[in-house]
């Protein structure tokens, strides 16, 4: 059979609070570690380093930050999930 229409909904709206938490909690994480990386390594001008100086003046630190930029957001949506699928979370 299927699910009552009350529990699909639920469950949509839960997914739905998992993927835009998580999502913004793992983009402000991965802001974080990037504007940290960033500063430690002494590139540019520091957190006022935009993406284009950075590849312009060390490529390889900043295919990691966009790499960063992007796992972060997913890393995010997937913690949340898999907190809600162990019962950590409400």
């Amino acid at each position: 059979g299927q699910a009552p229409a009350g529990y699909v909904g639920a469950m949509r709206h839960r997914w739905l609070i998992d993927v835009v938490t998580g999502g913004l909690g793992g983009a402000l994480a991965a802001v974080i570690v990037v504007v940290n990386l960033v500063i430690f390594t002494g590139t540019g001008r520091g957190y006022e380093t935009t993406i284009p100086d950075l590849m312009d003046e060390n490529p390889f630190l900043g295919v990691i930050v966009l790499c960063i930029l992007a796992a972060g957001p997913i890393l995010g949506v997937w913690v949340m999930r898999r907190r809600r699928r162990t019962g950590q979370t409400t």
